[in-house]
């Protein structure tokens, strides 16, 4: 099945909400903030089968955080596997973190809690 998710589709000033909805919905309930003073933008562009997602995301600066209530509203032991093809992500997970650059994979466990910052104009492909 294919979905897609882009914050064109609402007004400039609603575009951080909108992008909040899409993210809970193509994924988990995840908490994404936006690092810039001015209207958020992005797209989700998901292929899903019966056990697998891949997503093609493509956003402007952003935390993304997995916090302790969004995993106690929906936990199913999945894995996020992100290629960054352009902008930086660091993770931190697991009193850990490490920053990835274009060609480099994040790996996050989504039933713990963790946070994704990225810079730049990202571009990544999601696996889960």
């Amino acid at each position: 099945m294919r979905s897609s998710w882009d914050t064109a589709i609402v007004a400039p000033r609603d575009g951080l909400e909108y992008w909040r909805d899409a993210v809970s919905q193509a994924f988990l309930p995840l908490e994404p903030e936006s690092r810039l003073d001015y209207a958020f933008s992005g797209t989700i562009e998901m292929l899903k089968a019966p056990r697998i997602a891949v997503s093609r995301v493509h956003s402007l600066e952003s935390v993304v955080r997995r916090t302790g209530s969004g995993i106690a509203r929906r936990q199913d032991g999945s894995y996020f596997a992100n290629l960054v093809l352009s902008g930086a992500g660091t993770v931190r997970q697991f009193g850990r973190s490490a920053t990835v650059r274009p060609g480099g994979i994040i790996l996050v466990d989504t039933n713990e809690p963790f946070d994704l910052d990225f810079t730049g104009q990202l571009d990544v492909v999601c696996v889960t």
